[in-house]
């Protein structure tokens, strides 16, 4: 199998042993692209723009479950599980692009057809697309949680029209919309860079807002059992699919490398991106978990007062960071729609207008329904990460890079 995007055939044995050097490095195609002098259209993010596309994949709807996660496991547990992800996804997530170059192909669903065929092709297609619906669900949940409240406490004469349903079908169709029909990832780096700075200011409200609510609110005290503070292994698999969750951009991976303008900083990118991402994650789960204890909910916003003036500002934060990752996931679903409607294809064949223009529009539509019909962001999280992202993150990275 080959491809006219690169410069090399691995059949053919064209590779010189320093070339592959450079595929261990990430920075082949880059190489090429230099010696072509054409750089592909789809390359325009810079390396700061790649990173906050990054970050604000992982730091997604995820991140405000994650004290659960301390619930279910316990810290010691947390402690254990947390950084051997963060090691695991920076791996698989390099592996990905590594496996890219060697099969010459442009995303994740090719090289796994490459090296597996039909039915890899199959399994990576159903795995990508389950994870993108459940991100857009849950992206679109949390925005119904967040701003009805918002918009409640700014105009309190006009509350009852802040229906839960219909904010979610407002700005699915007037605001996610439009931005998915975008058809270059890069082009919301900007939005990409105020969303992270936003959930900065989301993970410092709770950390300081959290000990100074009454007791009404808040756990009485820091006094722990042995689950809290231990190794609970009996919700092992609830926990980590949380964290799983909230870690996982597989399905991103090759669309961030492939709008990135200097490929040979793609390793760096991953690095610095899966650090960041573990450390907010500590933070804010174990601040979360030790004020609110046995009283967590799901979405950790919903556990503060509904007229707090600094959480409802993190809370219409958190909303417009949704927003802006909700488009990511858009894309990652079409491609598969795409991928599934011409399985058949040996080549990439690109949407013309009016297929990406419906493909699009029934996204949104069946998300944002969706979204109106289930209120339980936990369920959906644990679904989604043990089962698709197990899936994509554990088992195809590895198995691809074998057969290659």
């Amino acid at each position: 199998q080959t491809n006219n995007h690169y410069d090399f055939d691995i059949e053919n044995d064209h590779i010189s042993h320093h070339k592959l050097d450079n595929v261990d490095n990430l920075d082949y195609r880059n190489q090429s692209e230099q010696t072509n002098s054409t750089n592909s259209e789809d390359s325009t993010a810079s390396f700061s723009n790649a990173l906050m596309n990054t970050l604000n994949s992982i730091l997604g709807a995820g991140l405000i479950a994650i004290p659960l996660a301390f619930q279910y496991v316990g810290i010691t547990g947390i402690l254990i599980i947390l950084p051997l992800t963060v090691l695991v996804m920076d791996f698989t997530m390099r592996l990905i692009v590594k496996n890219l170059i060697l099969s010459q192909s442009k995303t994740y669903q090719q090289s796994v057809e490459f090296a597996m065929g039909n039915l890899g092709k199959l399994i990576i297609l159903v795995g990508n697309g389950c994870f993108a619906v459940g991100g857009t669900i849950s992206f679109l949940i949390i925005i119904g949680d967040s701003l009805p409240h918002v918009l409640s406490f700014l105009f309190p004469k006009f509350s009852k029209f802040f229906n839960r349903s219909f904010i979610i079908l407002v700005i699915s169709f007037f605001v996610c919309f439009p931005l998915a029909l975008h058809r270059d990832i890069g082009k919301l780096g900007h939005f990409s860079t105020v969303a992270c700075l936003s959930m900065a200011f989301i993970v410092s409200s709770v950390i300081i807002k959290g000990p100074l609510l009454n007791k009404e609110y808040r756990a009485d005290n820091l006094k722990l059992n042995f689950k809290q503070y231990g190794f609970n292994f009996k919700d092992i698999v609830k926990g980590m699919s949380i964290v799983n969750f909230a870690m996982i951009c597989h399905h991103n991976t090759s669309m961030i490398y492939q709008s990135l303008k200097d490929k040979s900083k793609f390793k760096k990118l991953i690095h610095i991106s899966t650090i960041i991402s573990g450390c907010v994650i500590f933070v804010i789960g174990i601040c979360g978990f030790l004020t609110f204890q046995d009283k967590l909910q799901s979405n950790i916003l919903n556990n503060f007062p509904n007229n707090d003036f600094l959480i409802n500002i993190s809370r219409a934060l958190f909303a417009f960071n949704m927003i802006t990752t909700y488009p990511l996931e858009v894309f990652v679903l079409r491609e598969v729609i795409r991928d599934l409607m011409y399985f058949k294809s040996t080549s990439v064949i690109e949407l013309d207008d009016n297929y990406h223009f419906g493909i699009t529009c029934g996204i949104v539509f069946v998300s944002s329904v969706t979204a109106t019909r289930i209120e339980n962001l936990g369920t959906v999280l644990e679904l989604v990460g043990s089962y698709a992202g197990s899936l994509m993150a554990f088992i195809l990275p590895p198995i691809v890079n074998m057969a290659l």
